[in-house]
């Protein structure tokens, strides 16, 4: 057979392959990787951006946030949210999550604000220090609200955030890519663990969680920039093998520590849902509307002081 024919065959199978898995693809996976970093997420977020964002009432700015800025204007306070999906809150229309009221709350009060949520589902603390920091000290805001708090980092898996999240590491961003690559590179370092009766550990490890706190917040203090921690409720049920709440008091406990040693402000929806919590959540997952306006009064009433 001709070497031209054949070339093309087998590029044309890789493509066909690369297209069912990616078709195929889960994401609703428990054992999913963040691929913030990778070139298609990156060519993905733009088209997400140019179609109007995720849904019909979510706008998607063209670095892949929720919202229709990307940089400030120059407004009396400037906030920049990090998280994840209880912040990104893909559940909500656009104007009705928290950071969104808060800065309707605060223009209403008379203080010209803007706030850019820079929140990510399924991200952790270390999606904010290695990606988002570089990013928030070069805006220099007035204020930062930092609420990677726990769920996320505590669920269990074989391949840790630090592994995949490389924003400096072009090769390795190119060569993920490629769903076939995502998918050889997860099923044998996971399957050589395995062998290795490695067992599966916390995406960000409690430990990793306090270091990247504390770098970020002594980075946020050198440069005058007042820091709000937000803490995350959770009530979504253990799930065997991938997440169990009780691993989430550790999280928890730290923060708080962190909030005690630094002197900063946390703020905690547990204790704005008082004896039901249900009222406050969507399908035992994400914040409500109910949920969302308690927290925005709360943050707002912290710059009334």
């Amino acid at each position: 057979m001709n070497p031209k024919v054949i070339f093309f065959i087998g590029l044309l199978s890789l493509f066909g392959m690369e297209l069912f898995l990616r078709i195929q693809r889960d994401p609703d996976n428990i054992d999913f990787l963040f691929e913030w970093c990778f070139f298609d997420r990156v060519l993905g977020r733009f088209f997400e951006h140019l179609s109007e964002g995720n849904s019909k009432y979510i706008p998607i700015n063209s670095d892949g946030f929720r919202g229709k800025r990307e940089v400030f204007s120059k407004k009396q306070l400037q906030i920049i949210v990090t998280g994840a999906g209880h912040n990104f809150a893909n559940n909500i229309p656009y104007g009705r999550a928290w950071p969104e009221l808060l800065e309707t709350k605060l223009l209403q009060q008379g203080t010209q604000t803007e706030v850019l949520n820079r929140s990510i589902n399924g991200s952790t603390v270390v999606f904010a220090h290695k990606v988002q920091l570089s990013e928030i000290l070069h805006m220099q805001p007035t204020h930062v609200i930092l609420s990677h708090s726990g769920y996320n980092e505590s669920i269990l898996s074989y391949i840790s955030d630090d592994e995949i999240i490389r924003p400096n590491d072009i090769f390795f961003n190119i060569f993920m890519s490629s769903e076939i690559n995502r998918m050889l590179y997860k099923n044998v370092l996971v399957y050589h663990r395995i062998q290795k009766k490695i067992q599966k550990k916390f995406k960000v490890h409690p430990a990793e969680f306090i270091e990247n706190y504390e770098e970020m917040i002594l980075k946020l203090m050198e440069m005058n920039i007042d820091i709000i921690l937000l803490q995350q409720e959770v009530i979504t049920p253990d799930i065997e093998g991938f997440w169990n709440r009780k691993n989430l008091l550790r999280y928890r406990e730290a923060f708080r520590d962190i909030a005690q040693r630094f002197q900063l402000k946390l703020i905690d929806p547990k204790d704005l849902i008082e004896d039901s919590p249900d009222l406050y959540f969507d399908n035992k997952e994400y914040y409500n509307f109910r949920m969302h306006s308690a927290i925005a009064d709360e943050i707002s009433d912290c710059f009334q002081r």
